[in-house]
C-alpha cells in the first residue's frame, strides 16, 4: 500500500519524519486517469477516430432465406449508383462509378475497381476490372474492423454492419482532426466518482433492448449487471453491462441529469475495470466519454438502455463537445 511522507513540525520545534495515512483505495483506482485521458484524445485523432467522417450510406440489399442481406452495390459520384458519393476534391476527374462491391455474408466481400478509378486497398493499388477480397489477411469473422479500407487519395470507404444491416462508411483523411477537435473539456478527476461496485453475471448472455440512432431496431447482448450506489443516494442501482462474453471488457452506456446541459444529450460510455474473482470492482465515472455521435452525424451509436438512465447529475468525465457538427 502506498503512503505519502513528509516533515512534521512538532510543538517542541523538533523536526521529525512522519508518514500520512495510506492512500485510499479510491485514490488508487483513480490512479492512471491522466494516461487514460491522453490515450482517449489520441484515439479520437487516430485512423479510427470520428472527426473525419463525411458519409454513411445504408445499403438496400435483398435478404436470403436465412435473413442475411446480400447483393451487388455500385459506388461513385454518379447519380446512377446505389451509393452516391458527395462531390469532394478527391473525386475530381473520377469516373461516374468507382467500383462495385459484392456483399455475400458470412465470408464473401469483394470489390471490382472500375477503369480509371485509381483505388487502393490497404495501401495496395487495385487492378481494374478484377475482383479482390475486402477481407484482411488475418480476418476470421464478420467484424467490421476486419474489413479493408478502400482509398482514392484522402477519400476512404469501409463496409460496416449493424444488426445485420450493411452500410458504406466514408471518411476524408485530409480533414485536420486535431484542429477540429480543439480542447476536449472534462471535469477534474475526483475520488467522489470512483464508486465501489459488484458485478453479477447472468447465467446466460441475454438479448436486451437497447435503442440506437440508426434507422433499424436490433438488440444488444448483456452479460450481467453492475450493482452500486451513486453519491447522494441510499439505494443500490443495477446497471446493464453490455458484451457478448465474460472474456470481453464490460461496457456501460449511461444517461444522467447532465445530459443535454453540460454533457452530450445521448448519454455517455465507459468501460469499467474487470471485476475480481468475487465480482468486486471500482467503477470510475471520471472515465465517462462521449459517444461517436457527439462528434459526427455519420456514426451508429447505441443509446442508454432504460435501466441505465439515472436521475443523478454525474459531474465527472467528458463534457459536451464545444464544436458540434
Amino acid at each position: 500500500m502506498r503512503t505519502s511522507c513528509g516533515l512534521s513540525l512538532l510543538l517542541s520545534t523538533a523536526l521529525l519524519f512522519s508518514c500520512s495515512e495510506p492512500i485510499s483505495e479510491r485514490a488508487l483506482a483513480l490512479d492512471g486517469w491522466q494516461a487514460w485521458h491522453d490515450q482517449r484524445v489520441a484515439d479520437l485523432l487516430g485512423d479510427a477516430g470520428w472527426l473525419d467522417l463525411t458519409g454513411l450510406h445504408w445499403l438496400r440489399l435483398e435478404e436470403d432465406s436465412e435473413g442475411r442481406q446480400r447483393g451487388t452495390v455500385s459506388v461513385g459520384p454518379g447519380t446512377e449508383n446505389l451509393v452516391v458519393l458527395e462531390p469532394r476534391p478527391s473525386l475530381e476527374g473520377a469516373p461516374a462509378t468507382l467500383a462495385e462491391l459484392e456483399i455475400d455474408p458470412p465470408d464473401r466481400f469483394e470489390i471490382v475497381a472500375a477503369p480509371g478509378a485509381g483505388l487502393s486497398l490497404e495501401g495496395v493499388s487495385l487492378p481494374e476490372n478484377q475482383s479482390r477480397s475486402l477481407w484482411l489477411e488475418d480476418s476470421e469473422d464478420a467484424s467490421m474492423k476486419r474489413l479493408a479500407e478502400v482509398r482514392r487519395g484522402p477519400l476512404a470507404m469501409t463496409l460496416i454492419v449493424r444488426g445485420g444491416n450493411w452500410a458504406v462508411r466514408v471518411r476524408d483523411r485530409s480533414i485536420d482532426s486535431e484542429a477540429l477537435l480543439g480542447d476536449l473539456d472534462v471535469w477534474p478527476a475526483s475520488e467522489e466518482w470512483v464508486i465501489p461496485a459488484r458485478f453479477e453475471a447472468f447465467e446466460d448472455v441475454r438479448d436486451v433492448e437497447v435503442p440506437n440512432v440508426t434507422p433499424f431496431e436490433y438488440d444488444q447482448k448483456s452479460v450481467g449487471e453492475i450493482v452500486l450506489t451513486l453519491p447522494g443516494e441510499n439505494e443500490e442501482r443495477r446497471l446493464l453491462a453490455l458484451g457478448t462474453s465474460l472474456e470481453e471488457p464490460l461496457f456501460l452506456i449511461v444517461a444522467d441529469e447532465t445530459n443535454g446541459r453540460s454533457t452530450y444529450g445521448g448519454g455517455r460510455y465507459m468501460y469499467p475495470e474487470p471485476p475480481d474473482a468475487d465480482g468486486n470492482l471500482w467503477v470510475d465515472f471520471n472515465r465517462l466519454y462521449n459517444p461517436p455521435c457527439a462528434f459526427t452525424g455519420w456514426a451508429t451509436c447505441p443509446l442508454p438502455p432504460r435501466q441505465n438512465r439515472v436521475d443523478v447529475a454525474i459531474e465527472a468525465g467528458e463534457k459536451a463537445w464545444d464544436h458540434p457538427y
